[in-house]
């Protein structure tokens, strides 16, 4: 049983064209190593590191890492784009054979490859927390979302990276994140900048639509697939809405609540 779970069924069922790719060529053990690595030092490790030390400012690395971030979600968002044919192939319900070998099958694995490595790039978001003290924005919600996604991105990648779904989500996850990581950019700027950053609410707003426009999808795909694997259904399923449960119940704790409280003092 743990071959099977931990590397035949990912041989057998990955997708052929990507078993060269690093970290893609036997089973999930090395991404739940750097997965257990991450959420070692963020919640254990790191925080008693710097629990004797001082916060370290960090502005000139964050601003250059955000900007980047920046300019890598801007490109993905128009690869995805260009890639689902501006959004055609979202009618297609036919689940994608693993053996077509078309130009755009390889232009897609490898932009859908290099989002999901992408994934694990944005676990520097919470070292950047723990390095700077901001232990409180290592929330519950954070920690999931960051776990999740990495790992989420991986398994699709191995079993089926071609699919519309997937590219759905590149295209709203990918926009999202262009404007947060302009934020955070602009963020590091300091104090000067901070009456400028009025709209970070609408970040927020823009994440828990992109889970409504998943929910959807994922019923009509649902309804509508043929030959999808059900177990993987599940999967994109029941996290579209887990996270918009979090996203929208942390959008109430953190301005609607907090707006009415302020109106009360």
């Amino acid at each position: 049983l743990w071959h099977y779970s931990f590397y035949h069924y990912w041989r057998s069922e990955g997708c052929p064209h990507s078993q060269h790719l690093p970290l893609m060529g036997d089973g999930p053990i090395p991404v739940i190593i750097i997965m257990s690595a991450y959420l070692l030092f963020v919640t254990r490790l790191g925080p008693w590191i710097m629990s004797r030390r001082p916060a370290l400012e960090l502005r000139g690395p964050m601003l250059t890492y955000n900007t980047v971030m920046v300019a890598m979600n801007a490109y993905f968002f128009f690869k995805f784009i260009s890639l689902s044919q501006y959004g055609r192939v979202f009618a297609n319900f036919q689940f994608p054979s693993k053996y077509d070998n078309s130009e755009r099958t390889h232009a897609l694995i490898l932009t859908t490859y290099l989002y999901s490595v992408s994934k694990f790039i944005d676990l520097l978001d919470t070292v950047f927390f723990v390095l700077r003290k901001r232990n409180r924005q290592v929330t519950g919600l954070h920690l999931y979302h960051h776990t999740i996604v990495p790992l989420l991105a991986w398994m699709t990648m191995k079993i089926m990276p071609t699919v519309p779904a997937f590219q759905i989500f590149g295209i709203l996850n990918s926009l999202v994140h262009t404007i947060m990581y302009s934020y955070y950019a602009l963020s590091a700027f300091g104090p000067r900048i901070q009456p400028y950053l009025w709209w970070k609410r609408y970040i927020t707003q823009v994440q828990i639509i992109q889970f409504v426009i998943f929910i959807t999808y994922s019923i009509l795909l649902g309804k509508y697939q043929q030959g999808y694997p059900q177990i993987w259904l599940w999967v994109g399923f029941i996290q579209s809405p887990v996270f918009f449960y979090m996203f929208t119940n942390f959008y109430i704790k953190s301005y609607l609540k907090a707006k009415l409280k302020s109106k009360t003092h």
